[in-house]
């Protein structure tokens, strides 16, 4: 290694050590953190977000500040007036784009270094936001006093300041947990690592360094000084860690053995080279995922959400055709995320803070059952699993005189299907709930088409007796789409109905407290809660995949449309399209018109095709005792269905080729099932092509790819359409995942399945998406809605700025993929790497 001038670079550690002496530590990496992130956003943009004074007062806050602030903020449900606390403000950037997102917030900013509160006091000013300079760890608010608390990015500088002692995070945890309300929640996003004692082999190209300096370095040579110089300062003067260069499997390429832990250390912190430097002392990933879990859980909190983060912007510039990663047996390691976030919420003793498979149950299910049809012209069998109930979703809804939209909700459902032991497949997209639910209101359908049929105006009467609310005195329904969970699996369908209701009296009320039950039972001691939210904020919490349900997300869309108003979108499109010859076209109108005129094909039959199994297990309503240990509350025997051979994880994809006129296309499935003819009388649907992820996918990188195998298309031409939801979670913990592949070729047959044909991709959302009693499967009305959101609205934040651009070669502009990196590595993906 000598030769590759290593050595010579260890005269630098001593300098840097020095530079982070003393109190200039904190002010010098937040202004280095400031500077970091410049990329400004156009007025066009922020005029379509916020159209009033807004977009001007945020013209010169950085880009990823906006998103950080928005992201955070989609992932609390509060109420107006809430006392929302950002602990490590920094420079105040986020805080302020947050003040100004949620004007009926008040914010107070964090931070320990007076610099930094000086600078944020003067160049952020807005009357819901105050700067205090205290220190994080300290008691900072009154115990009870705070609705919620922002932990984004801290807690591992705390970690590394108190000279990597992790008592100090477990007492900063308590000091804020304390000051929170009843209800309240804390947000904590930071870097975790899930092993990290294992040794794992990292893969870089053999580019030679220009120089000594280290913006010099190829990244090779920087993964060797970073493994001779990190850790090191105030506490460690010797720092690093262990790093093995082995034998290089292929040309121009260089091979690592290093713990896990630094490996990913390196890759978070490689692409900004001063910071990295001035970041020596800091140690990223502190804990693993688990530990900070229950060091959370100890405090009493109910830990809603979990989930891992990956930036698409930080791979694209960082990870992608940078490295690859191994484990030791040379098996492909997937991109490590860049973050993970958690959100808790604090809640009296003996209340659930979780709901869990607990054991299995000897008895059989008697809930759900399993039923057979046959296609009469194919001879193909399917299986139905039935709860039999008919639904419909009733969602009360008010404007604000300053033109809010709110809607009442059910809040804390119990949902224990969540929390099923896995049995097909792994959790890939690393996500975890408490069991808790955001849902709309279940009725059983004959009810309300009862209700709807009497002429002594009784919707009323109902609508107060059972929710408490109140509405004009001659108020109707308001009819929202009908849609089909799994028109092929699920013997079920779902209404909605709005109703407009005058401003309420109450903001929250406990279910137990109204005359409402819902169709299918009360399994658990915790009921939940009747609550008012925002329309868009619910939105927003389903588009970061804090909520993981696609039916509501069609249903609040549809009322914003019926309403005539415009809900904001974040939506990122991870797609570019290229143009190609669509030979095969196909009108939606014909299939819709083939869907009235179709007859009855199905007939029940006793044998099973065997593609389904119905459990019945003994869940557990977890909670802690007066002492903060743990208590079971209650148990209950549920029933549920999993596929008997498929994985649990479902790929559902929309296809996207733009004919050589320009005009956006889209790939759809005209198939027959068996559940809206039980309901409509015929079965003609249109879908997208949906399939079962193999059982040995086991992160989001390895899923993309096989969609991408599955449609002959390079991966690059996969991206994500919304985040992953549960395709049904009264009866069964099957997860579905959205994507979009472009470039493809026209081509319908494929190994595994084929399209119908292609059709206009506006003629899919008008004609299906559109019409409020289309009857429609609800895959298919989550991704086209996504895509549209994605795809039809310029934006900044995306790759795609309209169906009509071809960015493809802006999009291969920014990432070579031709490397010869990248193609010695893929051409022979099939040799693992030896340790020698």
């Amino acid at each position: 290694m000598a030769d590759r001038k290593v050595s010579s670079l260890r005269d630098g550690h001593t300098q840097a050590r020095g530079d982070l002496g003393g109190t200039g530590k904190s002010t010098q990496k937040k202004t280095l953190s400031r500077k970091k992130y410049s990329q400004k956003v156009s007025s066009t943009l922020l005029e379509k977000l916020f159209p009033d004074e807004r977009a001007e007062l945020l013209k010169d806050i950085p880009l990823k500040q906006i998103r950080d602030a928005w992201f955070i903020g989609a992932h609390l449900l509060l109420d107006d007036q809430a006392h929302v606390v950002d602990m490590g403000c920094e420079q105040g950037e986020m805080a302020y784009a947050l003040s100004l997102m949620k004007p009926n917030w008040v914010i107070t900013a964090v931070d320990s270094d007076k610099n930094s509160i000086a600078y944020a006091k003067k160049h952020y000013k807005n009357k819901n936001l105050t700067f205090i300079e205290k220190d994080l760890s300290a008691p900072i608010f009154p115990d009870y006093s705070v609705d919620a608390i922002i932990n984004s990015f801290v807690l591992h500088e705390i970690y590394s300041e108190a000279h990597f002692n992790i008592r100090k995070v477990s007492r900063t945890l308590e000091r804020h947990y304390s000051a929170l309300k009843t209800d309240g929640f804390m947000y904590v996003r930071d870097y975790t690592t899930q092993n990290p004692g294992d040794y794992i082999l990292m893969e870089l190209q053999n580019m030679p360094s220009t120089g000594d300096s280290l913006h010099d370095l190829s990244e090779a040579d920087l993964l060797i000084w970073f493994s001779e110089n990190v850790r090191s300062g105030e506490a460690l003067t010797t720092g690093g860690f262990y790093l093995e260069e082995l034998p290089a499997r292929f040309p121009k390429t260089r091979l690592f053995r290093l713990p896990h832990k630094w490996a990913y250390e390196f890759i978070l912190r490689k692409g900004d080279r001063t910071l990295l430097e001035a970041d020596l002392d800091t140690e990223y990933t502190f804990a693993t995922q688990r530990d900070l879990r229950r060091e959370l859980r100890s405090l009493g909190a109910r830990l809603l959400y979990c989930a891992s983060h990956w930036d698409d912007d930080f791979i694209q510039k960082h990870m992608l055709d940078h490295f690859k990663l191994y484990k030791e047996n040379g098996d492909p390691l997937g991109y490590p995320e860049t973050s993970y976030g958690m959100l808790i919420q604090k809640i009296p003793e003996k209340e659930s803070i979780r709901y869990q498979e607990w054991r299995s149950s000897r008895k059989k299910a008697d809930t759900i059952s399993i039923e057979s049809v046959r296609n009469n012209e194919t001879g193909v069998i399917l299986d139905l699993a039935s709860r039999h109930l008919d639904l419909t979703e009733i969602i009360p809804f008010y404007e604000t005189p300053e033109g809010q939209l709110k809607i009442f909700l059910q809040e804390s459902t119990p949902r224990s299907i969540t929390n099923t032991v896995p049995r097909k497949g792994h959790n890939i997209d690393g996500k975890s709930w408490s069991g808790h639910m955001i849902e709309s209101l279940p009725f059983n359908t004959q009810d309300i088409y009862d209700l709807e049929a009497d002429k002594k105006k009784s919707i009323p009467k109902f609508i107060k007796k059972h929710l408490d609310l109140k509405t004009d005195s001659d108020a109707q329904f308001i009819d929202g789409p009908i849609t089909y969970p799994a028109p092929k699996t699920i013997d079920e369908r779902t209404e909605t109905k709005y109703i407009l209701v005058h401003f309420p009296t109450h903001k929250r009320k406990k279910i137990e407290e109204t005359d409402y039950t819902p169709p299918e039972g009360l399994r658990f001691n915790t009921i939940g809660n009747l609550k008012e939210f925002d329309a868009q904020a619910i939105l927003d919490a389903i588009s970061v995949g804090f909520i993981p349900n696609a039916q509501l997300e069609i249903q609040i869309s549809k009322l914003f449309t019926i309403l005539k108003k415009e809900p904001q979108n974040w939506s990122e499109s991870p797609l570019v399209l290229s143009e190609t010859t669509i030979k095969e076209r196909l009108d939606i109108k014909n299939i819709l018109t083939d869907m009235a005129d179709d007859k009855k094909r199905f007939s029940p039959v006793k044998t099973p095709a065997g593609t389904l199994r119905t459990i019945h297990s003994i869940f557990m309503e977890e909670g802690h005792d007066e002492q903060g240990g743990m208590t079971d509350l209650s148990s209950r025997e549920q029933d549920f269905f999993v596929p008997e051979e498929d994985s649990q994880n479902v790929a559902v994809v929309i296809p996207l080729a733009k004919d050589i006129n320009g005009e956006v296309m889209m790939g759809i499935i005209k198939d027959h099932a068996p559940i809206p003819e039980r309901f409509q009388g015929n079965g003609t649907i249109i879908n997208v092509p949906s399939f079962s992820l193999p059982t040995h996918i086991e992160d989001m990188e390895s899923a993309k790819k096989y969609v991408a195998e599955m449609f002959e298309v390079d991966p690059k031409y996969v991206g994500k359409i919304g985040e992953p939801y549960f395709q049904h979670l009264g009866m069964t913990p099957k997860k579905m995942f959205p994507f979009g592949v472009t470039n493809i070729t026209g081509k319908l047959d494929y190994e595994h399945f084929a399209l119908t044909s292609f059709s206009p991709f506006n003629g899919i959302f008008y004609d299906v998406f559109w019409p409020l009693n289309s009857g429609s499967p609800t895959d298919l009305l989550k991704i086209v809605g996504e895509a549209h959101k994605m795809l039809c609205q310029d934006s900044e934040l995306s790759l795609q700025t309209g169906l009509a651009q071809d960015l493809y070669a802006e999009h291969t502009a920014q990432t070579s993929y031709e490397s010869d990196f990248l193609m010695n590595s893929t051409s022979r993906r099939d040799k693992k790497p030896q340790v020698s």
